[in-house]
């Protein structure tokens, strides 16, 4: 029933590919976008995502996607109801072990001591 437009509220998730605003903002709420569920669409927020990925200056491109997330939240486009969070527990004879910022086990450094 959601593809065919008769549910006004649903669920859904997201993880994400790679540590950045865009692969959230964009590819969630872009208008027209595939993952764009809720069909959202505002010609501000798109303006404002587009100038951010074409902004070479990193902190100038992170502000003009947080007005974007600012527009989004004033328009409730999305309700998030949990993040989640990774525990890991290790043994204390292994060494170097860590997770990337996605949850990744990054096991370069890894080593038994």
């Amino acid at each position: 029933s959601l593809m065919e437009e008769k549910d006004e509220m649903f669920y859904w998730g997201w993880g994400a590919d790679y540590p950045h605003p865009q692969n959230f903002l964009e590819v969630l709420f872009y208008s027209g976008v595939d993952n764009n569920i809720g069909e959202y669409s505002n010609k501000e927020v798109d303006d404002l995502l587009d100038m951010a990925g074409a902004e070479l200056d990193s902190d100038v491109s992170f502000e003009l996607y947080c007005q974007a997330e600012r527009l989004l939240v004033e328009n409730a486009a999305c309700i998030p109801l949990w993040f989640g969070k990774n525990y890991v527990l290790t043994k204390p004879y292994i060494s170097g072990y860590s997770l990337n910022p996605l949850g990744v086990a990054a096991l370069k450094g890894v080593s038994i001591v």
